[in-house]
C-alpha cells in the first residue's frame, strides 16, 4: 500500500502520459446511466417511426445501359476531329456524356411527349419543377472496368419509369449524334445555299467564256497553243522584212543606174538583142563584101572610094545602132528599177499597214484570250470549291445519321419487383438502432468521463499500485475492507521512517476524515494504540479529549486518544497529552507543522498517529502536514475526482517527498471489497506484497 516516494518517481514520472486502463462494461454503463438510456431509447423510436412509416413506402426502379464506344461509328468514311488518341480523353469523354445526360433542354424535350407530363408531373407542380426534378430522379453512373453507362430511375409508381428512361436514353443518343456534329442542319442549309451561289458563278463564268470565245473566233484555250494572229502576225512580219529587202535592193539599184556596172549591164543586154544582132549580121556581111570587093585595088580607086565610105557609113550605122540599143537598154533598167522600187515600196507600205492591223487585232486578241484563261482558272477554282462544298454536304448528311459514339446498349423493362421498401423492415431498424444507441450513449459517457471509475483506471494514471477500495458512503458494508486496511497498516507499521500518516484527499468528497475514523476503530480493535487527529471540517467532536470524555474542542480539529491501557485514567496517566494539546495550538497558531511531528514522536504511549488532512490542492496546511509527516495515504472518491486533479496531485506530493506514499479508492460502485481474494482480483496485486518498503 505504502511505497518510498522515490519508487512512485520513478514508476510514474509524467503521470499524464499514463494509459487510462479503462474497460467498458455495456451493462454496468446502462445500469448507471439508465434513465439516459431510456430516454436515447424512446427518442430514436419517436423520432424513426414516423420516417419508417413514410420511407418504408415500396420503390421500383428501371434501369437502363448506354454504351459508350471508344471509336465513332462512321456510314462512310473516318474523320480525324472524331478520334479519342488515349484513355484519358476517352475517360474525360465519359464523364462529358454522363453530365449531358439529365440536361435540362433533354429531359424538359422527354417530358413534353405524349403522356409523360401527365405521369411525371405532381399536382399543382409546374412543368419547371417537375423537370428539375425528373434530372435530381435521374441515377446516372459508369459501370466499372466497361464502356457502360447506367442510367436508373426509382418511384413509388413502376409503370412510367421504364417509359421515361427509354425516352431519355434515346433522346439523349439523337443529342449525342448532333452535338458531335454540332449543327448540322444549319451548316448543311449554308452550304447548300454556298453550293447554289457557287453554281450561279460557274454557270455566269461559263457564258462570259463562250461569249469571249465567240468574239475571238476560237474554242481552244491553252497558254501552250498559238493562236492564229500569233501566227498571222508572224508571217506578215516575215513578208515586211522580205518586202524591206526588196525595197533596199530596189532603191539600192535605182540609186546606182549611172555607175559602169550598169552601163555595162545596158551595153550587154543591147549586144544581145536580137534585132541589133540581126542587124548586125547584115551590115557586118555587106562589110565583108565590100571588104572583098575592095581587095586589090589602089587607094585612088574609085571603086575602093566608094567601098571604103561605104564601109565608114556601115561602122557609124553599126556604132549608131548599138548606142541606140545601149541607150534603150539603160533607159529600160532605169525603168525597171524605178518600177522595182515603187513597187517593194508600195509593197512594203501595205505589209506594214497590214502588220500594223495584225498587231491591233492581235493585241486585242491577247487581252481577250487571256482573259478567258482568267476566267477558265476562275471556273476551275470555283468548281473545286463546289467539289470541297458537296462532298462535306455528303459527308454531313451520311455522318448524321451514323450511330457514333453512343448508342441504347439495353433498353430499360418495367419493373415486377421493388427493390427496397417494407415498412416493417424499417421499423425493425429502427428499433435496433434505438437499442444500440441507448447501449452506446451509456458507454461512451463512462468512456468520456475525465473522472476516476475503477481501481484498475486509477493504478494505470497513478502508475503505481492502489493500496485499497473502501465503499464509505452512508450505509454500505465495509467493515471488512477497513479491516483489511488497519491490518495492512498494522504489519506495515514498523516500516515507517515516522509513526505518522497523513489522510489527504483531492476533494471534501474523499472524506479523510471518516475513513481516518474508521481506520482508528479498527486498530483499536487489534490491539493498537492510535492517535487520531482531525483537521478537516467533518472533526467538530471529540471522544474523551482533555480526560473528559464527551468534551468539545475547537472546530476544524479533533482530538482522540483511543484506548488507554487497563486502569489508567485522568490527565497523569496519559503522558504527553498536554504537549501534544500545546503543540498543536502552536502549529496552528504559527503555521509551523515540524513541533506537531515532533510532539507526536515523543508521545510513546501511542504507536501511530493519524492525521486526517483537508485536500492536499486546496490546503496549505495539508501540503505541509505531508512535507512534515513520514506516510501520505492520498483518498480518491471514485465517479467525482478527475485524473487531471489525480496528475496533478501526485505531481504535488512528489515535489513535498514524503518518506513513504498510497492510494485508496472510495466510493467505488462496480465491485466491493469482502475478501483478500476480492481485493486481489481488483488491483491485480497480493496487498501484502504492496506494503513491504
Amino acid at each position: 500500500m505504502l511505497q518510498p516516494i522515490a519508487s512512485v518517481k520513478a514508476a510514474n514520472p509524467e503521470p499524464a502520459q499514463q494509459g487510462s486502463g479503462r474497460t467498458i462494461d455495456p451493462l454496468r454503463s446502462l445500469r448507471k446511466h439508465r434513465r439516459i438510456a431510456a430516454a436515447v431509447f424512446a427518442g430514436v423510436l419517436l423520432a424513426g417511426t414516423p420516417y419508417a412509416w413514410v420511407k418504408g413506402k415500396s420503390v421500383w426502379r428501371a434501369e437502363g445501359v448506354l454504351y459508350v464506344s471508344p471509336r465513332f461509328l462512321n456510314n462512310l468514311e473516318t474523320s480525324e476531329e472524331h478520334q479519342l488518341q488515349s484513355n484519358t480523353q476517352y475517360r474525360e469523354f465519359m464523364q462529358q456524356q454522363i453530365r449531358s445526360i439529365n440536361r435540362f433542354d433533354i429531359v424538359s424535350g422527354v417530358l413534353h411527349k405524349p403522356g409523360m407530363m401527365a405521369a411525371w408531373k405532381k399536382r399543382a407542380e409546374t412543368e419547371r419543377h417537375a423537370t428539375e426534378r425528373l434530372q435530381s430522379a435521374l441515377q446516372i453512373a459508369a459501370v466499372p472496368d466497361t464502356y457502360q453507362v447506367t442510367v436508373g430511375l426509382e418511384g413509388a409508381d413502376p409503370a412510367p419509369l421504364a417509359a421515361l428512361v427509354n425516352s431519355v436514353l434515346a433522346d439523349f443518343t439523337e443529342y449525342a449524334r448532333k452535338e458531335l456534329i454540332w449543327d448540322a442542319e444549319g451548316r448543311l442549309t449554308k452550304l447548300n445555299a454556298e453550293k447554289a451561289s457557287l453554281e450561279a458563278e460557274i454557270a455566269g463564268l461559263t457564258e462570259r467564256k463562250s461569249g469571249l470565245a465567240s468574239r475571238l473566233g476560237t474554242t481552244v484555250f491553252n497558254e501552250g497553243v498559238i493562236n492564229s494572229y500569233d501566227r498571222r502576225l508572224g508571217s506578215a512580219l516575215d513578208a515586211l522584212e522580205d518586202a524591206r529587202r526588196q525595197r533596199f535592193a530596189a532603191e539600192t539599184a535605182l540609186t546606182s543606174q549611172a555607175a559602169p556596172g550598169v552601163a555595162a549591164t545596158a551595153m550587154d543586154k543591147a549586144m544581145g538583142d536580137a534585132g541589133l544582132a540581126t542587124l548586125r549580121g547584115a551590115l557586118n556581111q555587106r562589110k565583108a563584101v565590100l571588104l572583098t570587093s575592095i581587095e586589090g585595088l589602089s587607094a585612088q580607086h574609085t571603086g575602093r572610094v566608094a567601098a571604103e565610105k561605104e564601109l565608114k557609113d556601115i561602122d557609124a550605122q553599126i556604132d549608131r545602132l548599138t548606142a541606140q540599143a545601149h541607150d534603150r537598154w539603160q533607159s529600160g533598167l532605169q525603168d525597171q528599177n524605178q518600177s522595182r522600187y515603187e513597187q517593194a515600196r508600195q509593197l512594203e507600205a501595205k505589209i506594214q499597214t497590214e502588220v500594223d492591223q495584225l498587231r491591233a487585232q492581235t493585241q486585242a486578241f491577247s487581252r481577250g484570250y487571256q482573259t478567258t484563261l482568267d476566267v477558265g482558272d476562275e471556273i476551275t477554282r470555283v468548281r473545286r470549291r463546289l467539289s470541297a462544298t458537296e462532298d462535306r454536304i455528303n459527308f454531313l448528311m451520311l455522318e448524321t445519321t451514323a450511330p457514333g459514339f453512343v448508342r441504347v446498349f439495353s433498353p430499360a423493362l418495367t419493373p415486377e419487383e421493388p427493390f427496397q421498401g417494407g415498412r416493417k423492415k424499417l421499423l425493425f431498424l429502427v428499433t435496433l438502432a434505438a437499442f444500440l444507441l441507448a447501449l452506446a450513449v451509456p458507454a461512451g459517457i463512462d468512456l468520456f468521463d475525465p473522472r476516476i471509475l475503477t481501481a484498475r483506471e486509477l493504478e494505470a494514471v497513478a502508475g503505481m499500485p492502489l493500496g485499497g477500495a473502501i465503499d464509505m458512503r452512508h450505509g454500505a458494508d465495509n467493515a471488512a475492507a477497513v479491516r483489511r486496511l488497519a491490518v495492512i497498516l498494522r504489519r506495515n507499521i514498523e516500516h515507517l521512517p515516522r509513526k505518522t500518516l497523513v489522510m489527504t484527499a483531492l476533494s471534501a468528497t474523499g472524506d479523510p476524515g471518516r475513513l481516518a475514523h474508521a481506520v482508528a476503530d479498527e486498530l483499536k480493535l487489534i490491539g493498537l494504540r492510535p492517535l487520531l487527529i482531525d483537521t478537516t471540517s467533518s472533526g467538530t467532536e471529540s471522544r474523551g479529549t482533555r480526560g473528559e470524555p464527551g468534551g468539545k474542542t475547537s472546530p476544524g480539529r479533533r482530538f482522540d486518544g483511543g484506548p488507554w491501557p487497563c486502569g489508567s485514567s485522568g490527565a497523569s496517566e496519559r503522558p504527553g497529552i498536554d504537549a501534544l494539546l500545546r503543540a498543536m495550538e502552536a502549529a496552528e497558531n504559527e503555521g509551523i507543522i515540524d513541533p506537531l511531528i515532533h510532539a507526536i514522536e515523543a508521545a510513546d504511549n501511542f504507536d501511530v498517529a493519524l492525521i486526517a488532512a483537508a485536500p492536499v490542492m486546496k490546503s496549505l496546511t495539508a501540503e505541509e502536514l505531508v512535507r512534515a509527516a513520514g506516510a501520505t495515504l492520498l483518498v480518491v472518491a471514485a465517479e467525482h475526482d478527475t485524473k487531471a486533479d489525480l496528475n496533478d496531485a501526485v505531481r504535488l506530493i512528489s515535489r513535498l517527498a514524503p518518506a513513504a506514499f498510497g492510494l485508496v479508492l472510495t466510493n467505488e460502485q462496480s465491485r466491493k471489497l469482502t475478501g483478500a481474494s476480492t481485493r486481489k482480483e481488483e488491483t491485480g496485486h497480493d496487498t501484502a506484497d504492496l506494503l513491504a518498503a
